[in-house]
Formats: structure tokens, C-alpha cells, sequence
């Protein structure tokens, strides 16, 4: 078990919403981020290799009790809130961006909730290739995020909320991005083809497991 101490730093850019992020979340989408973070992970099999990108406070945690997990996170706020939640688990906590993470590891499932649409097109081409570097022909990708959807007039309030929600961490956290990226698309022109589904809130919040096509590089 890896349980440690972290304080938020002054530069931290989620020091501020940290403490009230899963109350926010809750009041704008009630269970269906719980909902979608839980999607898929009942096939994880104990012992797998796991890393996880974008995992908020921790929720995600209780759903892989027996598997050795690296958690890649930018912001100490959330490394401390989520240590704290860690009890009879593996977890090693990294603090830095993805980016710069490397890791010899080639992991059984990575999982990214929340976590693509913080990047612009063009940065998360360059993030979906650095997931297929850590992966194998066997890796699962666990994805949860948002998309717009196209049905009507009864998926009008997407747009805008989904604007708002850029708008409100751009302010908070100084977020750049500014609308959400075709993040399926990418990843379908990526070499991911998608496995499975499930959606929330008319399409707008949506869950997936993904495997990348096998290259001769892969073990």
C-alpha cells in the first residue's frame, strides 16, 4: 500500500475547487458521472496493471480493489484527497502532467475519466499517442466524458451548458481549452476501435471501452 501526505501548492490550479468538486458535481449532473466512472470496470480482473489519468478525487478507486495502479495527476489538491481514500491498495501517485510521465509498464487498462476534454485537438493527439505507447494489443482504454449530441431540439441545453462548464474552469483553474474536442473521432483516427457503451443525460455524458489495433511492436 502507497498512502501519502500532499498539500496544495499556491500555483495549484484545483486548489480552490477541490474541496467542492464532487458537491458541484453532483448538484449540475447528479449520478451520472458516478454512473459513467463506474462503467466497464467490473471486467477488470484482479492483479491487472492499471493507470489512471483524470481521476478526479479518487472515486474510481473503490471500483479496482486488487489491482496495482499508477495514478498520474497535475494537481496536488487532488492527489491529497484521493490518497486519503486509499486503504488496502496498491497505488502509486504521480505528480506531474501525463506528458511527462514514462513508465516501462505496458498496463492491462487505462482508464480516463474526464480527463481528454481538457485538451485541444492537436494536444490530444499527442496524448492518445502517448496511451498507445504505454499499451499493448490487449489493452483495455476506459473512457468517460462528454459529447454533443445531434437529436433535436430536446438536446438544446447541451451547447450551452457544456460552454458554461469551459467558461467556469477557465476562470477557476485558467483551463486554455475552450470547447470540446470530437474526442471518439480522434481516437477513432488514432487506431481505437470501440468495444462497448453507455450514455447519460440524452447522450451527453457518455462511458466506453476501447482496444487499440495490434502493431508489430506490441509484445
Amino acid at each position: 500500500m502507497q498512502k501519502e501526505k500532499y498539500r496544495s501548492t499556491e500555483n495549484d490550479a484545483y486548489k480552490y475547487i477541490a474541496p467542492v468538486y464532487c458537491w458541484l458535481e453532483k448538484i449540475v449532473f447528479g449520478r451520472a458521472l458516478s454512473r459513467s466512472r463506474r462503467y466497464g470496470l467490473d471486467k477488470v480482473r484482479n492483479g491487472s496493471k492499471v493507470l489512471i489519468l483524470g481521476g478526479g478525487s479518487g472515486e474510481v478507486l473503490k471500483y479496482l480493489p486488487d489491482c496495482e495502479i499508477d495514478y498520474v495527476e497535475n494537481s496536488e489538491s487532488m492527489i491529497f484527497r484521493t490518497s486519503r481514500k486509499v486503504e488496502d491498495q496498491i497505488v502509486h501517485f504521480h505528480h506531474l502532467p501525463f506528458s511527462e510521465y514514462r513508465s516501462s509498464i505496458q498496463y492491462d487498462h487505462i482508464i480516463c475519466q474526464y480527463f481528454m476534454d481538457l485538451f485541444e485537438e492537436e494536444e490530444l493527439l499527442e496524448i492518445i499517442g502517448h496511451i498507445a505507447r504505454l499499451s499493448t494489443g490487449h489493452t483495455k482504454l476506459h473512457l468517460a466524458d462528454f459529447r454533443i449530441t445531434a437529436r433535436g431540439s430536446e438536446v438544446w441545453w447541451q451547447k450551452p451548458l457544456v460552454k458554461l462548464m469551459y467558461f467556469f474552469f477557465r476562470i477557476t483553474t485558467g483551463l486554455e481549452t475552450r470547447e470540446l474536442p470530437s474526442i471518439e473521432e480522434i481516437l477513432k483516427r488514432s487506431g481505437y476501435a470501440e468495444m462497448e457503451g453507455r450514455s447519460w443525460m440524452n447522450g451527453l455524458v457518455f462511458a466506453s471501452v476501447w482496444s487499440r489495433r495490434a502493431t508489430s511492436s506490441d509484445p
